[in-house]
């Protein structure tokens, strides 16, 4: 599989230059992030078991998204590369019948290592329909203090509670409950 790269920028300056960005800013926030950790090579032969979650974040790609439509840099450790490539969907195969789950597997040249080769591992789960899932029962504790009125915080929460609910069954259970000096029951 060949990837085709459709702009390639060495550094910050050459972006600027290419697109007349002179606004591009470092971030200057008080949003916290866990250091990333980069994990060292295991050769497989030694540790032939790998264990992942099978659960798919993607917040790191709305939240970089948000970072650079700011024409801001975002913050080194909020970028999360497995949340920037679990955002978008692959339409992997359903599973055959009678099985769990599909795999797919494919290679391609390390672009940084000529030695090495990058090897993408798609999992892909049954769908189940909204009529065969099984009721949910959702609990929301939602800050609402002074600290989440900044217009990045909490309009993004009411965002993804407002997509959450297209989703729901009349089966469904949610419970929202607010705090900011004490918690109080709002649904």
């Amino acid at each position: 599989m060949d990837h085709n790269v459709v702009e390639h920028w060495d550094s910050l300056d050459q972006l600027r230059a290419a697109h007349g960005a002179a606004d591009f800013l470092q971030v200057q926030n008080s949003e916290d992030y866990a250091p990333i950790v980069e994990n060292s090579f295991l050769p497989a032969y030694q540790n032939p078991l790998s264990t992942f979650g099978i659960d798919v974040d993607t917040a790191s790609y709305t939240n970089v998204q948000r970072f650079l439509s700011a024409w801001q840099i975002p913050p080194r450790d909020a970028v999360r590369l497995e949340e920037l490539i679990n955002y978008f969907g692959y339409a992997y195969p359903q599973p055959a019948p009678g099985q769990p789950l599909s795999v797919m597997v494919d290679a391609a040249n390390c672009p940084w290592n000529p030695d090495n080769r990058l090897v993408r591992i798609g999992v892909q789960g049954r769908s189940v329909s909204p009529e065969q899932r099984p009721p949910s029962n959702l609990v929301f504790l939602v800050d609402v203090s002074g600290s989440m009125q900044a217009a990045n915080k909490l309009p993004y929460v009411k965002l993804g509670l407002s997509l959450l609910t297209r989703q729901l069954t009349e089966n469904d259970r949610v419970a929202i409950v607010t705090y900011s000096n004490s918690a109080v029951k709002r649904l």
